[in-house]
């Protein structure tokens, strides 16, 4: 019988880099932060770890309650693990974004939605490249979220391929 339990403490590292490659992006960093109409007119953020890491940027689900005041949610969550399906060597896993966006934040810059800029960003980040595992990161599949009444967003998902 194969097991899929090797290497599961490299996932620590894996977060860690898809944090920091998150983190080095203002643009992306600018519409998770400020909360006006124009983020992108900001100000850089100086120490965008300090500004939005456990805040606003989390490594692991976190789901806002109607009440919290507005802002905006990423999360980073590693999730559905298998072994490929033609090659038990390597697993097969999903690196998960969870955007969740106060209602009230939606729309920026005129006609644009802040989830949507987001999503762009996120998946010029991390769409056929190298950041975790052993080949590209693919994308997966995007779909609508909803937390409550009040936060709402979009799951996005990249294929990650590992050795098992």
């Amino acid at each position: 019988m194969v097991s899929i339990s090797g290497k599961f403490e490299e996932l620590n590292d894996n977060i860690n880099t898809i944090l920091t490659t998150i983190l080095l992006n203002q643009n992306l960093c600018k519409y998770i932060y400020y909360n006006t109409s124009s983020p992108l007119s900001e100000s850089d953020i100086t120490n965008t770890a300090n500004a939005i890491l456990f805040k606003n940027l989390f490594p692991y689900p976190i789901i806002p309650l109607s009440q919290d005041s507005a802002k905006t949610l990423v999360t980073i969550i590693l999730d559905d693990f298998s072994l490929g399906r033609n090659n038990s060597s390597f697993k097969v896993s999903k690196v998960v974004f969870n955007i969740l966006c106060h209602i009230d934040l939606w729309k920026i810059d005129g006609s644009k939605l802040r989830p949507l800029s987001i999503l762009s960003e996120i998946d010029t980040l991390f769409n056929e490249q190298r950041i975790v595992g052993i080949g590209k990161l693919n994308f997966d599949s995007c779909r609508w979220i909803s937390a409550n009444d009040k936060f709402q967003g979009y799951s996005i998902r990249y294929k990650n391929y590992e050795f098992n």
